[in-house]
């Protein structure tokens, strides 16, 4: 009697999972050929350009001046017009005004790195909500992401990217 009932559990266990399996379809999407193609992304991606390029180029005026006093005071101390202690009290000035860059530096990385979270995130947003839309509108379960290299295989007559980009 045991042996019947766990015959049967599989049988039907096996049966409930086989019947669960057939309805869920999956889907996959390229994301990154999707957001590539967006001319928001793209606007976005110059946005950033044109930030950092301003910002390296104000770093790089800091960093200018900064080896053109170096190289000032290693004149002033072979020529003797700096006494030994004037001479490492302005070496610590330099010191100090290279560590202020690289702090410079790091707020910059930090201030691009902002700016393009502000700029991408109402994107992806908006091209979530129409993943999400594509894939109920056209029965998927699941929707993979290409570009992520997550999944192993797929069916090409699932790839959705063509009618996201048609809603887009």
């Amino acid at each position: 009697m045991n042996k019947i009932t766990k015959i049967l559990s599989v049988v039907l266990l096996s049966l409930t999972l086989g019947f669960g399996a057939q309805a869920q379809k999956i889907a996959y999407i390229n994301s990154a050929e999707l957001l590539a193609d967006l001319p928001e992304v793209k606007q976005a991606k110059t946005n950033l350009e044109t930030l950092t390029a301003q910002l390296k180029k104000k770093l790089e005026a800091q960093i200018k001046s900064l080896q053109t006093k170096a190289q000032s005071l290693q004149k002033e101390y072979e020529r003797g017009d700096l006494s030994p202690k004037e001479a490492e009290i302005k070496k610590a000035e330099l010191t100090k005004e290279q560590e202020n860059l690289a702090k410079m530096e790091q707020n910059m990385a930090q201030q691009v790195a902002d700016k393009e979270q502000t700029l991408l995130q109402p994107i992806l947003d908006k091209v979530n909500k129409i993943i999400a839309d594509v894939a109920k509108d056209n029965g998927y379960s699941y929707v993979m992401d290409l570009s992520s290299g997550v999944l192993l295989y797929y069916d090409e007559s699932n790839d959705i990217t063509a009618l996201v980009k048609a809603k887009l």
